[in-house]
């Protein structure tokens, strides 16, 4: 790392590949990558393993994978550039995930991270939402949707008189929806939400995109594994919540809310064929707080071009 600290030095941005020949776990590849991009280089990492056949001899199909799948599509997205958006249009102005994640930085205090994408399923930004110092785990729910707010207006987007669907990895909390009817009331804004949780006791035996009704909540596979990995395990989509001029109303989740999750779905830009389980905006969103959860640089100038330099 010294000699890429001496390399970058008077350099905004450095791009790195690298190869490994000794298969690397995770934390590993995790911990590489936050390293070098806290020296401004945003790099792509593949174990040297994976691009050869069973007779250790380099494979010209995987290789040519490798270049399209890693360098085109991975690379590109780490460094801003999305190279396709929906055929379809969300009956929202915006979309919205976020991660909920009290920490404190040498920034100040971040409650977490939000993640917008616009009604054709672009990413339009990506912020850490900055708050006041807070007591304990929680954090003060109305602090931190109005720093989202301010946070987005910066940027010269206005969720005032807007419809937003914000979603999360996980149960929306009362403290939560507390902060929610406090912006809808102050700013004017109609939100959709609803719980999007993917630990839960339900399995589907069957290898399919698909999705159920089981005890009033919706169950949905918007991916396939392969019969060696298991059973795959639906996202569990409940409480359906209308906020609106401070008040909840609480409806039925309906098969247009299906269709709306399953489509966020395709939007992994870190692959045109690999599925993902979560919707975009909630996958995006607790990718960027786990990365400032493990003391990842956080720049905003990359965050505001839409930058992936966390995945």
């Amino acid at each position: 790392m010294e000699q890429v600290s001496s390399f970058m030095k008077g350099k905004e941005l450095g791009l790195a590949f690298i190869a490994a020949r000794n298969k690397l776990s995770s934390e590993k590849f995790e911990e590489i990558k936050r390293r070098l991009f806290n020296l401004n280089v945003i790099s792509q990492v593949v174990n040297e393993d994976t691009l050869k056949n069973k007779r250790d001899k380099y494979d010209r199909n995987r290789l040519d994978l490798f270049v399209r799948h890693n360098l085109l599509f991975q690379v590109l997205s780490k460094l801003g550039v999305k190279y396709y958006v929906l055929d379809y249009r969300f009956n929202y102005d915006y979309i919205i995930g976020i991660d909920v994640a009290p920490m404190k930085r040498s920034e100040g205090y971040i409650g977490g991270s939000a993640v917008m994408f616009d009604s054709q399923g672009y990413i339009r930004k990506i912020v850490p939402i900055k708050i006041g110092e807070q007591r304990g785990e929680s954090v003060d729910m109305n602090e931190f949707f109005k720093e989202m707010v301010d946070k987005f207006k910066e940027f010269n987007i206005k969720l005032d008189n807007k419809k937003i669907l914000l979603l999360r990895d996980g149960r929306i909390t009362n403290n939560e929806e507390e902060g929610l009817k406090y912006i809808s009331e102050m700013f004017d804004i109609e939100v959709v939400t609803m719980d999007v949780i993917k630990n839960h006791p339900v399995r589907a035996f069957a290898n399919m995109k698909m999705y159920f009704n089981l005890g009033g909540a919706i169950y949905l596979i918007p991916h396939k594994l392969k019969q060696a990995k298991g059973t795959p395990i639906p996202i569990k989509l409940a409480k359906k919540r209308i906020i609106k001029n401070g008040k909840v109303e609480k409806q039925s989740i309906t098969r247009q809310d299906v269709l709306d999750i399953f489509i966020l779905t395709r939007l992994n830009y870190g692959s045109i064929s690999a599925d993902m389980r979560l919707p975009a905006p909630v996958h995006y969103a607790h990718k960027f707080a786990n990365a400032i959860r493990n003391e990842w640089k956080i720049k905003e100038e990359f965050l505001a071009e839409g930058f992936l330099y966390f995945v």
